[in-house]
């Protein structure tokens, strides 16, 4: 059976696996996955600033995640949620935490925070690992899960296709070729 630890010496076990896939492997990469988690059809986004403004040591607020509540209406309750890195360092936010509809609360890796709208991961080191260049560029990521261990949204960097820029959508520029009138537009 997956998971059972194997001996040395033995003869291995062979499992057959219907036609449609492992059933228990494939429920954990499904949203709802592990159940209908709370908010399931919520839609939020996160970003994170992975390497802090100066010496990361030096200032591991400048480490941070946003989510983003996509939803216009609705709030998502953010109580009992967690958050983690791929080092599986884990932040689980308190029953108060709340995003607004189509609000942004931030994560800070330090401990600078309101307890509404930012909070405090409360440490004195930074989480993320920096990126690192060349052909086997290394990175981190950030992932948030639902109390029932569904991931909800995630970002992992550095990006190597299908990249997309957290600001997308919120700035919209016109311009008049004849020069008379020019606009832009900022939506948050």
């Amino acid at each position: 059976m997956v998971g059972e630890p194997v001996r040395v010496g033995a003869e291995p076990r062979i499992r057959r696996v219907p036609a449609g896939g492992d059933r228990r492997a494939a429920r954990h990469l499904r949203p709802g996955g592990c159940g209908i988690g709370p908010n399931a059809g919520a839609p939020l986004k996160l970003w994170a600033n992975w390497d802090a403004d100066g010496a990361d040591t030096a200032n591991p607020a400048g480490e941070w995640v946003k989510i983003r509540n996509l939803d216009p209406l609705a709030a998502v309750a953010l109580g009992g949620w967690y958050l983690r890195d791929s080092g599986l360092r884990r932040f689980t936010f308190p029953a108060h935490a709340t995003v607004a509809p189509g609000g942004t609360v931030t994560l800070n890796v330090g401990s600078a925070g309101d307890g509404a709208t930012v909070f405090g991961w409360g440490l004195r080191d930074p989480v993320f690992e920096n990126a690192t260049g060349g052909g086997d560029a290394m990175g981190d990521g950030a992932y948030l899960f639902d109390p029932l261990g569904n991931a909800r949204a995630s970002m992992v960097y550095p990006c190597r296709g299908a990249c997309s820029d957290p600001a997308q959508g919120s700035v919209a520029v016109a311009a008049d070729p004849e020069g008379r009138r020019e606009t832009i537009t900022l939506s948050t």
